[in-house]
């Protein structure tokens, strides 16, 4: 359960770093929040503010800022008084699910971790580090 405030900001900065997020991650996220939202977030690296990540799906509860602890630790007291091995049996279904959604075949999985490495390794990542450090926005070139 994902609990923030109206001011929170979320957003998904791969593309703005010049990496290439995991696929196991891209599913889940597009799981959470439909495959054409994950895209234009992912793609645009658009930061959402907590009202829009409610609506995405990315909250679950939207409180006002000195309730957030208060909220998520009322949410732990429900599950904890419910059947642990239950719950622990339920959380863990959902974890292989979305694992299984996940996988890759060998090529593609081969395929996407060149594509990964290709990023991490480019000029694009390091100046994203650069002007990361240097608080300015970066300069792609491709490279």
């Amino acid at each position: 359960m994902r609990v923030g405030h109206a001011a929170v900001r979320m957003g998904m900065p791969p593309a703005r770093l010049g990496i290439v997020y995991p696929p196991r991650g891209l599913v889940r996220f597009a799981a959470l929040v439909g495959e054409s939202r994950a895209r234009e977030l992912f793609l645009t690296a658009r930061t959402l503010t907590g009202q829009e990540a409610a609506g995405w799906g990315l909250l679950d509860h939207v409180v006002e800022t000195d309730e957030v602890r208060e909220r998520a630790l009322a949410i732990a007291a429900e599950m904890a008084q419910l059947a642990p091995l239950a719950v622990q049996g339920t959380r863990r279904a959902f974890e292989l699910l979305l694992r299984q959604r996940a996988a890759l075949p060998d090529d593609a999985a081969a395929e996407v971790d060149a594509l990964r490495a290709a990023a991490w390794a480019s000029r694009d990542a390091a100046e994203a580090l650069a002007a990361l450090a240097a608080k300015r926005p970066p300069v792609f070139e491709g490279e």
